[in-house]
Parts: C-alpha cells; sequence; structure tokens
C-alpha cells in the first residue's frame, strides 16, 4: 500500500526523469549500432545528434496536441508503449536495415548515416519527446504556477538525461552491449508506463511477450544477428571478430570496427605469417636500420606485426599504445597474442603516453589511420612534434595511410604529408601494390628526423604531389572531410 501510494504521487516525476534517461541512453547506444557500418565520424554523430533532437521536436509539438485532446494517464501510458514497441523492434530488425540502407545508397555516407538513424531510431525518440508536454498537461492545476511547474518537469527530464549519459557511457554499454542493452531500454519502457498508468494491462503483458520472443529469435537463435566470433562494446569501440575467407579462399580470423575494411586479420592455418600488404611492408624498416632495437607501435589492434617484429627482432623491444583494453583482450583471444617481456603494453590514448613518456625510439610506427574516421588528434602537426621529440637524431617514423595517390581521394595524404613536411626534414610516399593511382589503397609514408640515402624496396615511390596543402592543427583538422569519399564507389 505504501508503495502504491509512493507511485500514486510522483508516477509523474517518475516518468518524466526515466523516460529523459532512456532517451539519452537510446542516443549513445545507437552509436554503437551503427558504428560497424558507418564508423564514428563527426558526420555520423553530427546526424545522430541532428536526428535525435529533431524527432524529440516533433515529440514535443505532437505530445502537447495530444495531451490538449486527451489528458489522461491512460492516454500517456500508450504513447510510452509505442515507445518500448518502436525500441523493440529496432533492437531486432538493426542489423538487416543497415545492410539495406547501405546496398541501396552505396557510400554516400551523409545520406546513409541521416536514413539509417531516422528509420531505427526516430520513432522511439519523437513517442519519448512526448512525455514531458504530456506530463505538463496533466500537471498543471494551478495557472499561477504554470512556469513553476513546467520549469521543474523539464528540469527532471534534463536530469534524467544527464544520469542515463554517465549510467550508459561508464557502465551500462560496457557491460552489456548494444544489443541487451536496447532489449533492456523496451522493457524499462514497458514497466514505466505501468508507472504512469498504475495497473498492469493485458497489452503490458502481450508487449512483454512479444520482447521474450524477438530476444530469443535475435539474441539466442540468431535471427537477424551478426555472425561474429565475437561482437563486444568497449569503451571505444564496438569490435567484431568473425570469420572470413578471402578471394584465394584462404581461411582468416578478422577484427574490423568499422565497414571501411579490416583492421586485423591472420590466416587460420598460418597465425605466425603476417596477411596485410602494409604490415609486411614494416619490415622495411630493416633496410633503414639493421639493429632496430628500441621500437614503438601506435595501435596495436590483432597485435600481428609485434609478434612478427619479436620473432625478427630477437634482442628487439617494442612498446605498444592501444588506447582499447577490448582490443588487447581480443588479440590474447583470436589472434595469438601472448605474453613477452620484450612486449611492453600501454592501454592510453597516444598522445597522453608521449607527453608523460621521456623515452626515445629508433622507429615509431603509426597504425591508426585504417577506419572512416581517423583519430583527428592523431593526424596534427601538435602530435607529429610530439613524434618527433620520441625519436632519436636518426630514427623515423612510419605511417600505414589509406588514400588514393591523386584525384580527389588523395586530399588525406597529401594534408598528412604537408603537415609531416612542417616537423620532419625529409618525408616520403611508397606505394605497396600495383594499383591504378586513383583507386584508395594502403600507403606507406616515412617520416624522417634526416635525410636517408636509401630508396626502400617497395613497389612505388610516389614524387607528384601537386601543390602544397594546408597543414592539419589540433585547431583545424577536418579529417572526416578529407576522407569523405575514400569508400564512395
Amino acid at each position: 500500500m505504501a508503495l502504491l501510494t509512493f507511485l500514486k504521487t510522483y508516477r509523474l516525476s517518475l516518468t518524466v526523469f526515466f523516460g529523459g534517461a532512456t532517451g539519452m541512453i537510446i542516443e549513445l547506444v545507437a552509436s554503437r549500432v551503427v558504428s560497424p557500418y558507418l564508423g564514428n565520424s563527426l558526420i555520423v554523430w553530427t546526424s545522430l545528434i541532428g536526428v535525435i533532437l529533431g524527432c524529440l521536436s516533433i515529440g514535443y509539438y505532437f505530445g502537447g496536441k495530444m495531451a490538449d485532446r486527451f489528458p489522461d494517464f491512460e492516454s500517456l501510458g500508450g504513447v510510452i508503449l509505442w515507445g518500448a514497441f518502436s525500441l523493440a523492434m529496432t533492437a531486432f530488425f538493426k542489423e538487416p536495415v543497415l545492410q539495406l540502407i547501405q546496398f541501396s545508397l552505396g557510400n554516400e555516407l551523409r545520406a546513409i548515416s541521416f536514413i539509417s538513424i531516422m528509420v531505427l531510431f526516430g520513432p522511439a525518440s519523437i513517442f519519448l519527446g512526448m512525455i514531458t508536454p504530456y506530463a505538463a498537461k496533466l500537471q498543471l492545476s494551478n495557472t499561477l504556477t504554470t512556469g513553476k511547474t513546467v520549469g521543474n518537469l523539464y528540469a527532471l527530464s534534463t536530469f534524467g538525461s544527464i544520469s542515463g549519459t554517465f549510467l550508459a557511457g561508464f557502465y551500462l554499454i560496457p557491460l552489456f552491449g548494444n544489443s541487451d542493452l536496447l532489449y533492456a531500454l523496451s522493457l524499462s519502457l514497458v514497466l514505466i508506463s505501468v508507472i504512469a498508468q498504475l495497473r498492469w494491462s493485458t497489452i503490458h503483458k502481450l508487449v512483454i511477450g512479444l520482447l521474450a520472443l524477438l530476444y530469443f529469435l535475435n539474441q539466442i537463435v540468431g535471427v537477424f544477428r551478426l555472425k561474429a566470433l565475437a561482437d563486444l562494446d568497449s569503451w571505444y569501440n564496438r569490435i567484431i571478430v568473425q570469420q572470413a575467407t578471402d578471394s584465394k579462399l584462404n581461411k582468416l580470423v578478422v577484427m574490423s570496427v568499422d565497414n571501411s575494411g579490416i583492421q586485423s586479420a591472420i590466416q587460420s592455418d598460418q597465425p605466425n605469417e603476417l596477411y596485410f600488404g602494409y604490415t609486411k611492408a614494416y619490415r622495411v624498416s630493416d633496410v633503414i636500420n639493421g639493429k632496430l632495437n628500441k621500437t614503438l607501435l601506435i595501435g596495436g589492434g590483432g597485435y600481428s606485426y609485434p609478434r612478427d617484429y619479436l620473432f625478427n627482432h630477437p634482442n628487439g623491444h617494442m612498446d605498444v599504445v592501444e588506447i582499447d583494453p577490448a582490443m588487447t583482450m581480443l588479440a590474447r583471444r583470436y589472434f595469438f597474442l601472448v605474453d613477452d617481456p620484450r612486449l611492453n603494453i600501454f592501454h592510453q590514448d597516444a598522445r597522453l603516453f608521449l607527453q608523460r613518456s621521456e623515452k626515445r625510439y629508433e622507429a615509431i610506427f603509426l597504425d591508426a589511420f585504417n577506419s572512416l574516421s581517423p583519430p583527428f588528434h592523431l593526424t596534427t602537426k601538435e602530435f607529429m612534434s610530439e613524434i618527433n621529440r620520441h625519436l632519436i637524431a636518426e630514427g623515423f617514423l612510419m605511417i600505414n595511410l589509406v588514400s588514393a595517390i591523386t584525384g580527389d581521394k588523395s586530399q588525406f595524404m597529401r594534408a598528412e604529408r604537408s603537415t609531416l613536411l612542417s616537423v620532419f626534414s625529409f618525408v616520403e610516399v611508397y606505394a605497396i601494390e600495383d594499383r591504378p593511382e586513383e583507386d584508395v589503397q594502403n600507403l606507406l609514408v616515412v617520416a624522417y628526423k634526416s635525410k636517408p640515402d636509401i630508396l626502400l624496396p617497395l613497389h612505388k615511390r610516389i614524387t607528384d604531389f601537386g601543390v602544397q596543402t594546408r597543414i592539419l592543427t589540433d585547431d583545424w583538422s577536418p579529417v572526416e572531410y578529407l576522407t569523405r569519399n575514400l569508400y564512395v564507389k
């Protein structure tokens, strides 16, 4: 009886608070749902925030109109129940919907991200947006305190959003992952509807039954579920490890964080052999310095190159800076990474690591650019200056950079080369494979503190870069704009 009295007294406040929290959790989960298909760039976040805010505005508008026509708790509970249903549909159909939209629209990231987020998360956001104006209508009984009442409700909704933000980012997403969390949020909305109506109706039971069925089919049976060895949400990425077969019918284990390609791969029957051409190209570092003993790799991924480096350099030591501990955990589980006293792993942002370290290296390898959204703070003059500070006088930097050599798709490479030239005395760009220059490909960029006397034994050294472009800085580094056309057919 005491609980019922409490709910009757505070049900509007509870509904508004938990509605606000749920809406913000949905926005953060949405970024993880779409990241394997769209990446995690500024373009995607712009679409995500814009669509969610737009749909909330639609909800505010229609919620107010509906509240004037049906000012009762039954209707409010019904609105929330529709939100639960739409979120359950998103949880179940998200993978085929994303695949269909991507197949239909190609690789125009702005259009794909806008439509994908609108289809998957627009309906639920509209229904959640209807809660606060509905609550205001039901709460207003004294016109002399209208401002105070509305202000309190919006403050409560915003406080719920703040709570949901910290709860999702710090705990829920890393703990549960996006699919389980979407189903849990849908169930939460059903319970919020029960609180609003103060009754447990047949329709509530039916929606929960539907939720249970969809969860069983999706998460247990595997209907519409991404087939993967691992599908993990960490603090930094949604990481997917899958089995695959390449064009030569080699069986692979691959790791990816978005659909721009594969971040790490090994052949199942030859796990100690390097698979990618660019990792094999790193071996030419021995041509520059045949006695490399102290090196740094930024971006561990599947750790295939660190294992190869240690094998080929019995006296060598390598530090690896990998921001995501989950990457390292998956590398241990699926990519044969084992502990080695000559391998030091630091789970830290690369800039923070370099700022706090006084170590100096003979060579630094940067392997953090092979995705839809390269981390902009690792592309700038300030970061390259920090790398330069950590190299010995004869030291050099090698970067795996995804770009075309000529044409519109070469913008990122040319900007990065200009940036490196503002810090290093000499910069070379090499094509690793025999491919048309207008094709997007892995390029090896080498920056030296002092001019080398060698030509590296790679496919081709690029010499024509056109007009030097603007230097990337912490104040100006629009990498999403520069890489926007890389995967457009």
